[in-house]
């Protein structure tokens, strides 16, 4: 059995995130009626940065997704939602939050379409839901892309032993 972890660890800016917040004036961006208590540390509503595009896709792209473009401000309750809730959920969000910042992505060099962005989430939502490990068993390997199917049947392909792409198709 060989075991691939998804776990790259990209380097985010602690200061972009905490400008980010201040732009969306600490306020969810999910549900703007929602509050939390105030910050100790900046006089605040207390909110969390959440990447739009998860971190987990940078080699997919030729610009930095650490922007404050791609840096949305959340509750603790919308940010535990986003990866934490349930799939119809999460992706209900995920689709609104990106019609509200798809300009912005696009005028920062992030040029995705509604479609590509939906089919990342539903691959970060699945990698997610599994910890971010997937175990490929009886995996095939083509031009240095393995290829198999999890539990559910899903197909799974990891191109260039970095990146993996699903599809869900009928056996």
């Amino acid at each position: 059995k060989k075991k691939i972890s998804l776990n790259e660890n990209w380097k985010r800016n602690k200061i972009v995130s905490a400008q980010a917040l201040e732009f969306a004036d600490y306020s969810c961006e999910c549900n703007n009626k929602h509050s939390t208590f105030t910050a100790a540390s900046n006089g605040k509503m207390y909110m969390e940065g959440h990447h739009l595009i998860p971190m987990k896709f940078q080699s997919e792209f030729d610009v930095s997704l650490d922007i404050y473009a791609n840096i949305i401000c959340l509750c603790p309750i919308c940010h535990r939602l986003m990866h934490y809730g349930i799939h119809s959920e999460k992706e209900y969000h995920a689709d609104k939050l990106f019609e509200n910042r798809k300009y912005r992505l696009i005028h920062s060099g992030i040029d995705i379409t509604r479609n590509d962005f939906k089919q990342l989430i539903s691959i970060w939502i699945y990698i997610d839901k599994y910890s971010s490990h997937i175990l490929l068993n009886n995996a095939k390997l083509i031009d240095n892309n393995y290829f198999t199917r999890d539990y559910t049947g899903a197909m799974i392909i990891m191109l260039n032993s970095s990146f993996f792409k699903l599809s869900f198709i009928n056996n």
